[in-house]
């Protein structure tokens, strides 16, 4: 059975035109899963409207953006939630966070990698137990998803494990976390990624702060514990949280290969309600519970259309030349620098 096409089109940052194509479009509802896009609900009134609510890590953690960061969570409490229709939040503690009572709880799926690249064989006899971790790996990201005491448990248990950190980061990023001693994959594909689960004995996360931690349930798809620490929503997405770094450490320092791979058959029993299915389902339900409304005959005049076709492909267009450019003066500065060197 082939499975239906979805139509997609991509919009500029700053979401011009975005308005009237909702509103013009006779659409049941629209979701709206981040900022900037959450500010757009409480104008559509030609359509559902349900805001999806992943969290937002506190603002005193990225100092150059925390005004911004709190005038969005001041905005979305005032001026969106008590304006949309429903509001979802993919864990109990997102929905405690947003301190909005009638939050509905939607868990995310997690199961996608595991389906599309299931893994092949069991688990390999490794002389070391082999510890994963998926993390973005810009200095922003850093603080709150703890890859200093990622490092610092590389350095504690040198010999005893192997530990090895993957994900979104540029090649500077690598250099920094290869110098404090972690192994590091930059910008792994999604089979690259499920190669790495299935090759994993564990998955293991020190953030402070997390809606729902999507690695550790990716993981446990693939057999493998997600071991964390208890902040955030990770109660709710393992069975194996710690209350302390040495708490963790301790516990990895008392396994095997062979205890990881028994703690990972619970993880996978734990997880199982996390898939896309159940999430479709569920989802299905509250979209059918939408207030009906009945659209109006009318059309997106053609003037707005076009303004709105020229500034998005102004913006594509620009975007383009920027990268190029930037792809382009970046290969200049390494032939020079190698040059330099020679």
């Amino acid at each position: 059975m082939n499975e239906p096409e979805l139509s997609v089109f991509e919009i500029p940052g700053n979401i011009f035109g975005l308005r009237d194509i909702l509103e013009y479009g006779d659409y049941h509802a629209v979701i709206a899963h981040t900022p900037p896009f959450h500010a757009l609900l409480p104008s559509l009134t030609s359509t559902s409207t349900i805001l999806y609510d992943h969290g937002e890590p506190p603002a005193d953690w990225f100092p150059s953006e925390r005004i911004i960061r709190e005038e969005l969570i001041r905005k979305k409490q005032t001026d969106i939630l008590p304006h949309v229709d429903r509001v979802i939040a993919i864990s109990e503690f997102i929905a405690q966070s947003i301190h909005w009572p009638n939050s509905i709880i939607l868990p995310n799926g997690a199961d996608h990698l595991w389906r599309k690249y299931p893994t092949r064989s069991e688990k390999r006899a490794n002389k070391l137990p082999k510890i994963f971790c998926v993390s973005r790996l810009g200095p922003s990201e850093r603080q709150y998803k703890g890859l200093d005491q990622l490092a610092r448990l590389a350095n504690d248990l040198s010999g005893m494990v192997h530990i090895c950190v993957a994900g979104r980061g540029s090649e500077s990023d690598q250099r920094e976390l290869n110098a404090l001693g972690l192994d590091v994959i930059l910008n792994p594909s999604d089979r690259d990624l499920a190669e790495l689960y299935s090759n994993s004995d564990a998955v293991v996360s020190f953030s402070k702060w997390e809606g729902f931690n999507l690695p550790l349930v990716e993981g446990g798809f693939f057999g493998c514990p997600g071991l964390a620490l208890n902040v955030g929503a990770h109660q709710e997405v393992t069975p194996f949280c710690f209350n302390s770094y040495e708490e963790l450490k301790l516990y990895l320092m008392t396994s095997s290969i062979d205890s990881l791979h028994q703690d990972g058959e619970r993880m996978k029993t734990f997880i199982t309600r996390f898939t896309w299915e159940e999430n479709v389902t569920r989802l299905i339900k509250i979209l059918e519970s939408l207030p009906v409304r009945v659209p109006e005959d009318k059309r997106l005049p053609q003037m707005t259309r076009f303004r709105i076709q020229i500034a998005w492909w102004g913006w594509k267009w620009s975007r383009t030349l920027g990268r190029n450019l930037i792809s382009a003066l970046a290969n200049f500065f390494k032939f020079a620098l190698k040059r330099g060197r020679a």
